[in-house]
């Protein structure tokens, strides 16, 4: 996918699951989108304790249904790695008689 085509994508996202979207970074901005590490940006957002994630939070997050753990999502992690342990599909896992639900 293009950067265009993916931004757009991300910006109707972030709409229709009731996010606001805004292209310039203000420190009001809760999450940062980066699809790399780098840039200014980054940087600032960054130097003011903003939220880092790559875009796999995002879809991870609309998909489960829940707010993901930012951490794990961070762009300097390496792709392979991001959104490892942040949920669980509890359909592909077995139920213990020992776990009340």
């Amino acid at each position: 996918m293009n950067p265009a085509t993916e931004r757009t994508n991300i910006i109707n996202l972030i709409c229709s699951n009731g996010g606001e979207y805004h292209g310039d970074l203000t420190r009001s901005i809760t999450h940062l989108i980066a699809s790399r590490p780098e840039g200014k940006k980054y940087k600032f957002a960054k130097d003011w304790k903003i939220r880092l994630v790559s875009a796999e939070w995002l879809y991870d997050s609309i998909q489960r249904g829940m707010i993901l753990d930012e951490n794990l999502y961070h762009p300097e992690t390496p792709p392979e790695e991001r959104g490892k342990g942040a949920w669980v599909d509890r359909k592909s896992t077995r139920l213990n008689s020992s776990h009340q639900y």
